[in-house]
C-alpha cells in the first residue's frame, strides 16, 4: 500500500522553509527589540553602562525528531554585568523599566507574525513570557 501524507502535512522541504522563515523573523525581532530598548530606556545615563548592556538574544535548541525551540531573552547582559538591573526595572513602580515594556510591546507582534508564518505548515507555535502570554 503506497504511503500517503496525513491531511495538512507538508513536505520536509516546506517545514524547513517555514522554520527558516521563523528563524529569520525572530532574528529580525531580536535586533529591532535591542535597538528599541537602547533608544527608549527611560532613564538619564550616568555612565551608559546599563544602556550599553541591554540586549535581546535568541536561543535556538533543536528538538528530538526535528523542529526547533526558539527562545527570545531580553535582559541586561550576563549575570553581574549590571548590578542594578532589577532596581531599574522595579523602582518607582517600574518608572525606569524597559525590558518588561519592550516584551509587552513586541510580544504580541511576534506571536502574530509566527502564527502567520506557521499557518498551514503543521508547525506549532506557542509563546509565553511575563506580561504577554496567551
Amino acid at each position: 500500500m503506497p504511503y500517503r501524507e496525513p491531511m495538512g502535512a507538508k513536505t520536509l522541504r516546506d517545514l524547513d522553509r517555514g522554520i527558516d522563515q521563523m528563524r529569520w523573523s525572530m532574528r529580525n525581532y531580536r535586533d529591532r527589540i535591542e535597538q528599541h530598548m537602547k533608544a527608549h530606556a527611560p532613564w538619564k545615563d550616568q555612565t551608559g553602562w546599563a544602556r550599553d548592556h541591554l540586549r535581546a538574544r535568541l536561543e535556538e535548541t533543536p528538538l528530538p525528531g526535528g523542529g526547533l525551540h526558539m527562545r527570545l531573552i531580553l535582559d541586561y547582559g550576563d549575570s553581574g554585568d549590571v548590578d542594578y538591573d532589577v532596581f531599574l526595572e522595579t523602582m518607582q513602580s517600574g518608572r525606569f523599566a524597559i525590558v518588561g515594556p519592550s516584551a509587552d510591546l513586541f510580544g504580541p507582534r511576534i506571536q502574530r507574525r509566527l502564527r502567520e508564518l506557521s499557518r498551514g505548515t503543521g508547525i506549532g507555535v506557542t509563546a509565553a513570557a511575563q506580561g504577554w502570554a496567551d
